[in-house]
């Protein structure tokens, strides 16, 4: 999964469960902040390994089944 895909998941499981999304893009570079609720991971524009994508579902409280 890259991080275009990653937000577009996200967005829609906010969506389905009534919980603020938004991006956030500080400047320059390859990543953007993502805000589920009150929670927020950094996303990269690349591909995310599994093991990123655990640590960023786990920063934002949700099950990475669900996406």
């Amino acid at each position: 999964m890259d991080g275009k895909e990653f937000k577009k998941r996200v967005k829609e499981l906010a969506r389905n469960n009534g919980i603020g999304y938004r991006e956030e893009n500080r400047g320059k570079g390859s990543h953007e902040r993502v805000y589920y609720g009150s929670k927020f991971t950094t996303v990269k524009h690349g591909e995310i390994g599994p093991g990123l994508l655990n640590e960023m579902c786990k920063q934002l409280g949700i099950n990475k089944q669900d996406l």
